[in-house]
């Protein structure tokens, strides 16, 4: 049995982290897209020199493959649009999803996507009963700071936690508020 060729249909881990390696050296700037500037200095690596017909030749023929790679022709390349040029048979929905799987996370990306289970809901919810020194169910800045204290945590770091997850601005953290710190700070 024939195997059914797949050339141009899949894109493998080590090809997409060469195109990224590619892409990266192209952007110059750090920008995080690609404009016609910096995809004509890669064109500058080839021998020809810089004046003359074949510098032309080179800024034309850039500037045509450039046109098709920026699909939506805003003037710059993203990765993902490099991605489409590099791979026709490969549609969008397909890209999206390689992309996904191979890019690096960011920490922040990876501390949204951390669920708690409900033994971990639990547990805070026992920590929560430690910290809230009053027994009122909430807790305030000072029980936080009375409770971090000694664990090395400063209070600038704690009051710019609270504020951030104290989402109805009550000046406490409610049971939700509270697991909310955990599961993106700590976990």
């Amino acid at each position: 049995m024939r195997r059914k060729a797949t050339k141009g249909k899949i894109i493998t881990q080590k090809e997409f982290e060469i195109l990224r390696n590619i892409f990266a050296d192209q952007d110059t700037d750090e920008s995080g897209v690609v404009d016609f500037q910096e995809f004509l200095r890669a064109f500058e690596v080839y021998p020809g020199g810089h004046n003359g017909p074949a510098s032309i030749l080179r800024r034309d023929t850039a500037a045509c493959v450039f046109s098709q790679m920026d699909a939506n022709n805003d003037g710059v390349m993203t990765f993902r649009e490099l991605l489409m040029a590099y791979y026709p048979r490969c549609d969008a929905e397909y890209v999206d999803r390689i992309m996904s799987m191979y890019e690096p996370k960011t920490d922040a990306e990876r501390k949204l996507e951390t669920v708690l289970t409900s033994e971990q809901e639990e547990e805070l919810e026992y920590v929560m009963g430690k910290f809230d020194m009053n027994q009122d169910g909430v807790v305030d800045l000072s029980e936080m700071q009375a409770y971090c204290g000694g664990m090395g945590i400063g209070d600038d770091t704690l009051g710019e936690w609270f504020c951030q997850y104290d989402a109805d601005n009550s000046g406490t953290l409610d049971t939700h508020e509270f697991k909310e710190l955990f599961r993106v700070e700590w976990a």
